[in-house]
């Protein structure tokens, strides 16, 4: 085999290894159910009923249930970053109201997003800051 035709072998050897399945984009989340399985590392322990905590992407908008109350917001993606603006919600009581209340927070720090398989990581500043973790399988 000639030098030529083994290096571009050994390139796309390479490429193709270093291919990862994370993948950032608006088209890797939008028009999907995300069920949010933790919130700052810390696994959710609550059964829920048919309003778990779920978001959903749809161009520049947030929409879901915290677990208690329907949440919405606007959004900028670019990339790999993420900015969600004030998050509105309905007014409900419910058991659920402080996780909810952790998942709001979380989201007003998210700065980029990270899509592996059937997951989505809601990251902060740091790429080790784990805001939320989600999944398109319910819990």
């Amino acid at each position: 085999m000639n030098v030529v035709a083994m290096a571009s072998l050994v390139l796309l050897i390479v490429a193709s290894c270093a291919t990862t399945r994370s993948t950032s984009s608006t088209a890797s989340i939008n028009g999907r159910t995300w069920f949010v399985l933790s919130v700052r590392s810390e696994h959710l322990q609550q059964q829920f009923d048919a309003r778990s905590p779920q978001l959903s992407f749809e161009g520049d908008r947030l929409s879901g249930t915290g677990g208690c109350n329907a949440i919405s917001a606007s959004t900028t993606i670019d990339d790999t970053t993420m900015r969600i603006g004030a998050v509105a919600s309905t007014r409900m009581m419910c058991e659920a109201l402080p996780l909810e209340q952790r998942i709001i927070k979380a989201l007003a720090d998210v700065r980029t997003f990270s899509v592996q398989a059937d997951r989505l990581y809601l990251l902060g500043e740091q790429p080790t800051d784990t805001l939320l973790t989600c999944s398109t399988t319910r819990p």
